[in-house]
């Protein structure tokens, strides 16, 4: 049995500079993201002959086929049937797959799952991909599957985990770790989902097309959203936390602006329930239009504010720092 599993992620500032080729556009461009330990998870088991069975347990469904050639890409599960052509596995097998993150959270769990799904089919064909290339398969099949650009952070994120700064160049990624224990950002954040599933890169197809477009508005306000990312990057550098969660909450009014639907009522409302219960901010996860949201909160207010969330039944996300990215473990 080849278990494997990728962390989800917050992403805190710089969100859609990530997306190819904006972030070309949008010269040095930082995103800010930290890994989280809501794991995507894929488990292979061998079966006999050729049979491949596909078993989602967070999405409810299952897909089965005789042979490789007759398994369908299209459908509920066509994410991991695609990655499965992919990699052409010689033999049957079963592959069972989960995610703790909700479905439309925009915690990047679709991006996480396929990084999760590539790196057990990775090690079951012995195909020997690099990290890189593994991001390299989830984002291009991804995109396939989504028929929009998709952007790259998630992908990172579920490859390495923890918390850092990504730059996203010509031919090159690099990440800046910042210099904060998984414990100092942990006790500095609530995670909420607001009971509102998002579709998949709908806000950010509408930010990328208007900006290919030409829209003038759209273009200052992402050049707003890279200085901000830019000033959040250099403040965690120096744990200068407070400024940080400034510049965040800059970012965050300035990202309003994009869209119509990036923000709603019901993100909205915990939000203000933050601010007026000892929060310094709250933001949307991911490009927003419903999913999870982050509140930024001063450690000694953390605790009487998550007492006085689930007093209102709003829905909590409970979740660790994950400091490792991709792993993989190997039962006999």
């Amino acid at each position: 049995m080849i278990l494997s599993k990728a962390p989800t992620r917050i992403d805190l500032s710089g969100g859609t500079l990530d997306i190819w080729p904006l972030y070309l556009f949008l010269e040095d461009a930082v995103t800010v993201n930290v890994g989280i330990t809501l794991y995507a998870t894929a488990r292979i088991t061998n079966q006999p002959g050729s049979t491949i069975t596909i078993i989602s347990k967070d999405l409810g469904a299952t897909e089965s086929a005789d042979r490789l050639d007759s398994l369908t890409k299209e459908g509920k599960l066509s994410l991991i049937s695609r990655l499965i052509h992919h990699f052409a596995p010689a033999k049957g097998f079963r592959i069972e797959t989960d995610c703790a993150a909700p479905a439309g959270s925009g915690l990047g769990g679709s991006s996480a799952l396929a990084i999760a799904v590539c790196g057990a089919l990775n090690e079951m064909t012995k195909a020997g991909y690099s990290n890189e290339d593994l991001i390299a398969v989830a984002r291009d099949v991804e995109a396939q599957q989504l028929q929009i650009p998709t952007g790259e952070q998630d992908y990172y994120a579920a490859v390495f985990g923890g918390f850092q700064g990504w730059h996203f160049q010509v031919r090159n990624v690099t990440r800046e770790p910042y210099p904060i224990s998984p414990q100092e950002i942990q006790e500095r954040m609530i995670l909420f989902f607001s009971g509102q599933s998002r579709s998949s890169g709908i806000n950010n197809w509408q930010v990328f097309r208007s900006y290919i477009d030409g829209d003038n508005g759209v273009r200052e306000t992402l050049l707003q959203i890279r200085e901000e990312a830019r000033k959040v990057h250099n403040a965690l550098l120096k744990k200068e936390w407070e400024l940080a969660v400034k510049h965040i909450e800059f970012e965050w009014n300035a990202r309003k602006k994009l869209a119509p639907g990036i923000t709603t009522p019901q993100i909205e409302e915990i939000i203000r329930f933050g601010t007026e219960n000892g929060a310094r901010m709250g933001r949307v996860c991911g490009a927003g239009g419903g999913g999870a949201l982050v509140l930024l909160v001063p450690p000694e207010n953390r605790e009487n504010l998550i007492q006085l969330a689930r007093q209102r039944k709003f829905h909590i996300l409970d979740f660790e720092i994950a400091t490792e990215g991709l792993q993989i473990s190997i039962e006999k």
